[in-house]
């Protein structure tokens, strides 16, 4: 009964954190909205929403942080044990204005509505996260479409080439793919660079 009851807890705070994410992506520079969607995340088992909905504070609400300070300082020493040190340790920095959270950054997750992953995270890190092909997939996808509409085609190129080097180090078959039939499905024209990778890649899968 315990566990059927922690279950259905679970999935009340999930469905209240997307309703938030609504709400984040409607008054996005509303921290009150935002320290909401951020207590609710913390109590979901995956750290991933928390850290979602931690850079899109950051993003959203950057100039009121100085008025929030110790108030996400409270926070972040609570729910430190949640994150990975790393991670951790540059939402301390993002508090004291240190650094700041980009459109696309490192700190943002799938869970993020207001900012976009970026590719550069460590192996380790691509190598052993569980939601690792979802959050690649999620990323890929939403930073080359934002190129795109930009007309960016360094940006378009750079995505791809860490993109391939995620693929390639990683052993990532399952990830290229879902981007190669999600991109194709969308009308791209995948051009010799994606093809040349795809068959690294199957060669990594014979070896394997």
């Amino acid at each position: 009964m315990h566990n059927s009851n922690h279950n259905s807890k679970q999935q009340q705070n999930q469905i209240l954190f997307r309703h938030l994410s609504r709400q984040v992506m409607k008054l996005t520079d509303k921290s009150s909205i935002h320290f909401q969607r951020i207590r609710v995340a913390s109590t979901l088992q995956s750290s991933e929403p928390l850290q979602g909905a931690l850079a899109d504070y950051f993003y959203g609400c950057w100039f009121e942080i100085v008025y929030d300070n110790q108030q996400i300082l409270n926070f972040l020493n609570d729910i430190q044990h949640k994150l990975p040190s790393d991670i951790y340790n540059m939402f301390i920095q993002c508090s004291h204005k240190q650094i700041y959270v980009n459109r696309i950054s490192k700190l943002a997750t799938a869970s993020s509505v207001l900012v976009t992953p970026s590719m550069d995270m460590p192996v380790h890190r691509l190598r052993t996260s569980k939601d690792n092909t979802s959050y690649v997939v999620d990323s890929v996808i939403s930073q080359l479409k934002h190129a795109n509409e930009q007309g960016d085609q360094q940006m378009l190129t750079d995505i791809e080439d860490k993109f391939f080097e995620h693929c390639l180090i990683c052993s990532d078959l399952v990830a290229f793919m879902k981007v190669w039939f999600a991109l194709n499905k969308n009308g791209w024209v995948l051009g010799q660079r994606w093809q040349d990778c795809r068959t690294q890649l199957e060669k990594l899968q014979q070896i394997h």
